[in-house]
């Protein structure tokens, strides 16, 4: 139904299908529902999506929606999103794998991947405290890891080990806006 009310175009279609995409209880749903909504244009689909990220159990796929639409490159830029208490921040880590997110207590990263093979992981670092870590699979591959100790608004990534081809395509990070 969201992909048929999406192809219509109509801009009518997009509070229902926002509605739709806070009332799902089963993220392979709401990523087909923010899929529909992300061929739209119109107001309130971007903090819709990006509410997704930091809801309880996201749907893994809403950042390359996000990277679809234009959002996740480039230096990077704090999202408003249908989440309570929370912010998301989407963008492109720095060469050294550095990424200002502009935000506190980060709780989640989202990472999008291009590797060449499996095997490997993208660790994830806060300050000097090892944070998490997100596997990585051949091809386009998206995953996140909920974070302890991360309250500063700067993190680090790498992947491990150093003889794994992959590049980080793009992150979002979930936490609190730095007042």
């Amino acid at each position: 139904m969201a992909d048929a009310l999406a192809a219509i175009g109509d801009r009518a279609a997009i509070p229902v299908l926002i509605r739709r995409l806070k009332r799902e209880r089963f993220p392979e749903r709401r990523l087909s529902v923010a899929r529909s909504l992300a061929r739209l244009d119109g107001p309130g689909i971007t903090p819709a999506i990006a509410g997704e990220i930091a809801r309880e159990e996201p749907a893994t796929g809403v950042l390359a929606i996000l990277d679809s639409m234009g959002l996740a490159r480039g230096r990077g830029r704090r999202l408003d999103a249908e989440a309570e208490g929370a912010a998301v921040f989407v963008g492109t880590p720095t060469e050294e794998g550095h990424i200002e997110t502009g935000l506190e207590g980060i709780a989640r990263l989202f990472l999008l991947t291009e590797a060449v093979g499996d095997g490997g992981t993208v660790e994830i670092r806060c300050g000097d405290t090892m944070a998490g870590e997100v596997p990585i699979f051949d091809g386009r591959s998206e995953g996140y890891a909920d974070l302890e100790r991360c309250e500063g608004g700067t993190v680090s990534l790498s992947v491990m080990p150093d003889d794994v081809e992959a590049g980080i395509e793009a992150v979002a990070a979930v936490g609190r806006r730095r007042d």
